[in-house]
């Protein structure tokens, strides 16, 4: 370990620093997140996921939430300063929580872990499952943006190809619509 010695009092500064960080704390608020911070973002995070899960994402204000928590929408802008925000951190704490459970995944067979893997997304998801439902049309899109997103994606397909049988282009879109609605029964279902 280096020691720092100061040029001009010949004094060790390591010892110094250690002593008055003990002695003194500095003026105004801690810097980071605090154990304060952390219990009031809690309550505020679980009624809006709440409210979210029950109106939907379109009709819940930051408002409503704020109301509903007992706090002022100040208060509330501070720590979500939108509803996007709260979104990303009911993925931040899906993740985290997906991120730790399958860190107890054993080696072994590719499909024991695929199951393993796919229990466990599951798993994580369950509590969420409302709010997650409410949330597929601002996740995905509603219906009519995929639609228009897949018909011009199958136009330019269609360029690309000189397929210009618009049954064809119906097909795909049924399938796709199909595919869609089988993979989100087998997750929300």
């Amino acid at each position: 370990m280096l020691n720092r010695v100061n040029m001009f009092t010949k004094k060790d500064n390591d010892r110094d620093l250690v002593e008055s960080r003990h002695i003194e704390r500095g003026r105004g608020r801690p810097r980071g997140t605090t154990q304060q911070g952390l219990a009031t973002r809690r309550p505020l995070y679980e009624t809006a996921i709440q409210l979210i899960g029950m109106r939907g994402y379109e009709a819940t204000t930051l408002r409503d939430v704020a109301h509903s928590a007992g706090v002022s929408v100040g208060l509330l802008y501070k720590y979500f300063p939108s509803k996007r925000a709260v979104v990303l951190s009911l993925y931040d704490d899906l993740s985290g929580e997906y991120a730790h459970r399958g860190a107890a995944m054993e080696s072994g067979k590719w499909r024991n872990r695929f199951l393993f893997a796919l229990e466990t997304s599951l798993d994580v998801l369950r509590p969420h499952r409302e709010t997650l439902i409410t949330l597929i049309p601002v996740l995905v899109g509603s219906r009519a943006d995929s639609r228009r997103a897949v018909l011009q994606s199958n136009s330019k397909k269609q360029t690309l190809t000189n397929q210009a049988d618009p049954r064809a282009r119906e097909l795909r879109w049924v399938n796709f619509r199909r595919r869609a609605s089988m993979s989100c029964n087998s997750v929300c279902g």
